[in-house]
């Protein structure tokens, strides 16, 4: 896929996503892709992963199927910037902010 968007800059990894951000230690992505399965229930985990992810000026995009207020993002260190919906799909744009309380 790399190779065929021509994409010298994209690393494309096959693995639990939970797993591999809780080992991306140091990171600092300018963009974090959030789309959990909406019945996992998965949110927790994967916002507070995603905090640890994103550059202090970066993004992190969480699409949903409800809309995150500004008091359920704030433990994990995130506020929205952004937010849209599509049918039944929530996307949001996130910014880190201050420190975060909760843990990966």
């Amino acid at each position: 896929m790399q190779a065929r968007l021509g994409a010298a800059q994209v690393r494309i990894e096959c693995a639990d996503a939970l797993v591999w951000m809780a080992r991306q230690v140091g990171a600092d992505f300018d963009l974090v892709l959030l789309d959990p399965p909406f019945d996992g229930e998965l949110w927790d985990a994967a916002l507070a992963a995603s905090r640890g992810l994103v550059a202090d000026t970066g993004t992190v995009y969480l699409e949903a199927d409800r809309p995150f207020a500004a008091d359920v993002l704030a433990p994990f260190g995130l506020a929205l910037h952004r937010h849209a919906r599509v049918g039944r799909v929530h996307g949001h744009l996130l910014r880190r902010v201050g420190p975060t309380a909760v843990s990966a």
